[in-house]
């Protein structure tokens, strides 16, 4: 498996919800203009935890579960 935040928000998420703690993995995506004359997309996941507010640079376009 690649090593990228999605692998490593799934596997957290899971062991933290095993644990008892109510984790979830939220996704990200915003456009991005590199410069290169063209517009590109860039995504991102993360896990919070319980009611933990945060502020990404990437606005949440979904939250499991």
């Amino acid at each position: 498996m690649r090593d990228t935040c999605l692998t490593n928000s799934i596997l957290l998420c899971r062991v933290l919800r095993q644990s008892g703690i109510r984790a979830r993995v939220n996704f990200g995506v915003m456009k991005d203009s590199s410069g290169s004359g063209g517009m590109n997309t860039a995504g991102h996941c993360w896990v919070t935890v319980a009611e933990e507010e945060i502020s990404p640079p990437y606005p949440v376009i979904f939250t499991y579960p």
